[in-house]
């Protein structure tokens, strides 16, 4: 039995005894798929049923292989940035609030948007700032346009050791990298 399917049935038998009058489900998923789930059936009156999701085994962001090295970096950045998760916003060490997947601040993302004509100063940036492939586009340009503002994200690239972006002369797309780059990724957090 896989590692991973044991430690679920003992999760499944935790969630049993922490919850009085349930059964434990373990529903294991094939391989290649991304997740396990555990769902508990309670028996008690008024009790209602739990569906509990574990963490991915592996981190998914959209890498595909016809994307740039600039390209698959970036979604390796959101990973370390928000988990992949788009609308998320969180109070920076700055005192400045960052706001979705690449977490931009606000001042930040106004400046590089319009600089790149990707918004306009009439725009309503409170609802564009969670839009995470406007997010995308505007990092590619700044890291294109100047390779230094990969340090806007310096947190990830240096401390969380996501890396440096690629730059124009990077080699081809090497899934393995990927894969390893991305279980390091999810270790680290």
């Amino acid at each position: 039995m896989p590692i991973f399917a044991i430690k679920m049935l003992a999760v499944g038998f935790a969630a049993s005894m922490a919850f009085p009058g349930s059964i434990a489900h373990l529903t294991s998923t094939s391989v290649g798929q991304t997740s396990q789930s555990l769902i508990l059936h309670s028996f008690s009156d008024g009790a209602p049923n739990a569906y509990i999701q574990t963490a991915a085994l592996y981190a998914t962001p959209s890498i595909q292989q016809n994307q740039s090295p600039l390209d698959r970096w970036i979604e390796k950045l959101i990973a370390f940035e928000s988990n992949g998760k788009k609308n998320i916003k969180i109070l920076d060490h700055n005192g400045e609030h960052s706001f979705g997947c690449l977490q931009f601040q606000k001042e930040t993302f106004e400046e590089f948007g319009m600089k790149y004509q990707l918004i306009a100063i009439n725009d309503d940036t409170e609802k564009l700032i969670y839009n995470c492939e406007l997010q995308k586009e505007i990092a590619k340009a700044m890291i294109k346009e100047n390779y230094s503002n990969w340090r806007h994200w310096y947190t990830s690239v240096m401390i969380k050791k996501l890396g440096l972006p690629p730059t124009e002369n990077t080699l081809l797309y090497s899934p393995k990298k990927d894969v390893e780059d991305l279980k390091l990724a999810e270790a680290k957090k």
